[in-house]
């Protein structure tokens, strides 16, 4: 392979970027420092969630840079075959319940492929009250998180009855004004489930010991304050 480097008039050689041996070496030799800007869109696993926040509150909810993945796009079809109207111009996704009735929606939720039911349950437990959903089959690792997760929705006064193959969900008719939830071990299903779950009361103080992710509890952080929930930064530990 041969190697060409071209060298701006008045500067320095730009970096070389070769190879030898048939291919079997890379070499790159530096020069000019590269800088540049720009925008990136946002990851999956945050946009999720959030989309599922967005449409229990049941109003109008506008997020940027939603990243164009295929788990985002399935997210999106089932929320407006559940009754949402979904406005996307680029990045910008606007979710709006405005022509959203109170009747449970008939949208096939079992296809909406490995879509999470942390994220699903939330959703259609705040918008309508209860959540048809499939049982996800896999490893005592998962058992063991479902199990988890309904101990959370039981702390939020939830009703959960299994049948073979799902499960559903009945909301409480009075939600607890204090909920406090302290997982016996960090797990992503169960910490998303509680935000989410307290995404869509708004006359309740939610609190949830061993959560998981901690660096991305900020984030969550900063976006539920921006939507005018009261959340406490984490005390720092103890040196």
């Amino acid at each position: 392979m041969n190697t060409h480097t071209a060298t701006p008039a008045g500067s320095k050689p730009a970096p070389a970027i070769g190879s030898t041996d048939g291919g079997g070496l890379i070499r790159i030799t530096g020069g000019r420092t590269l800088r540049a800007e720009t925008q990136v869109n946002g990851a999956r696993e945050a946009a999720l969630p959030l989309l599922a926040a967005a449409a229990a509150t049941r109003r109008r909810v506008t997020l940027a840079r939603v990243p164009g993945s295929r788990e985002t796009a399935t997210m999106l079809g089932l929320i407006e075959a559940c009754g949402w109207s979904i406005t996307r111009a680029g990045t910008r996704v606007e979710v709006s319940a405005e022509k959203l009735g109170s009747d449970y929606p008939e949208a096939d939720v079992s296809a909406a492929g490995n879509l999470p039911g942390s994220h699903l349950g939330p959703m259609l437990l705040g918008a309508f009250g209860r959540a048809e959903l499939p049982y996800p089959g896999g490893s005592t690792l998962i058992e063991q998180s479902m199990d988890l997760t309904f101990k959370v929705y039981e702390a939020f006064a939830d009703s959960v009855h299994e049948y073979e193959g799902g499960y559903l969900l009945t909301a409480a008719k009075r939600a607890p004004r204090n909920v406090e939830i302290s997982l016996p071990y960090p797990d992503r299903s169960a910490t998303i489930t509680a935000l989410l779950r307290a995404a869509s009361l708004e006359a309740s103080t939610v609190t949830i010991h061993n959560p998981t992710s901690p660096r991305s509890q900020p984030r969550y952080g900063q976006r539920w304050r921006r939507a005018g929930c009261a959340v406490p930064a984490a005390p720092r530990p103890a040196a």
